[in-house]
């Protein structure tokens, strides 16, 4: 990313950059983040190094092959050599694809831009976690990590591919308004008359309709806490529909 789509003054980089409600809290955050911006720029560069050579030595190889490709050739004209008066095929390879080498490029490229946004998630994450419960987090986030049933692996796994899913769902954003109900109707669709709107439940049945209506919103991990707090909440009460097909308690978890 370039300065000019950070689209930040030539002069004032330490006031844009670090402060309250900016990306660093602090000069040292800012300091640590370019530490470990040089650091990963290095490793990108001898990782480039090395793709170059692979590059070269894949050239190397190709040209080596087209020339015995063409010794090939003029001896496939030549007269064959018997044995037993059966005639000798040489044997032959195919010159390397050129795509070979893009694909070989392409592979490497993604992956290191997926270690890089997946170092950055976890980044993303330490500073939240710091920045809420403090250096010393490690005993409040198994904690909160219990509450919302999230075993070590989903949390590692969340860290690193949807880090503001996990911070949300481990309320890790003190300096936010807390978050809105998921399944309350938008503020323009709520009613300001003097009639007063009706209570709406989400049992199973209210579940299972929003199944059919928003399958991937019925799926996100979001969704399945909600359900089982209210099962909790609702006790009996949540057991509509065709809750009673299944052999299994749902608010239990399995």
């Amino acid at each position: 990313m370039t300065d000019d789509l950070l689209n930040l003054p030539q002069d004032n980089y330490l006031e844009n950059l670090v402060g309250e409600g900016k990306k660093f809290k602090t000069a040292e955050e800012l300091a640590k983040g370019k530490y470990i911006s040089d650091n990963y720029i290095l490793t990108l560069e001898s990782q480039m190094d090395q793709l170059r050579g692979d590059y070269l030595k894949l050239h190397e190889e190709q040209v080596a092959k087209a020339g015995l490709q063409e010794l090939i050739d003029k001896m496939n004209t030549q007269k064959p050599v018997t044995v037993d008066n059966k005639p000798i095929v040489p044997e032959t390879k195919s010159p390397i694809d050129p795509k070979q080498i893009e694909d070989l490029i392409d592979s490497r490229m993604s992956q290191r831009e997926q270690a890089k946004r997946e170092a950055d998630n976890v980044q993303f994450v330490k500073t939240k976690l710091e920045a809420t419960l403090g250096k010393e987090y490690h005993d409040q986030l198994q904690s909160r990590m219990a509450e919302v049933d999230l075993s070590a692996d989903q949390f590692n796994l969340m860290a690193r591919n949807n880090p503001k899913a996990l911070t949300r769902l481990l309320d890790l954003d003190p300096q936010m308004t807390p978050s809105r109900d998921p399944f309350a109707p938008p503020r323009s669709q709520v009613r300001t008359d003097q009639f007063k709107p009706k209570t709406e439940v989400r049992d199973w049945a209210w579940y299972q309709d929003l199944k059919v209506k928003e399958p991937k919103k019925y799926y996100s991990r979001e969704t399945n806490v909600q359900m089982h707090k209210d099962a909790l909440a609702l006790g009996a009460a949540f057991e509509t529909g065709d809750f009673n097909r299944f052999d299994k308690d749902f608010r239990i978890n399995y």
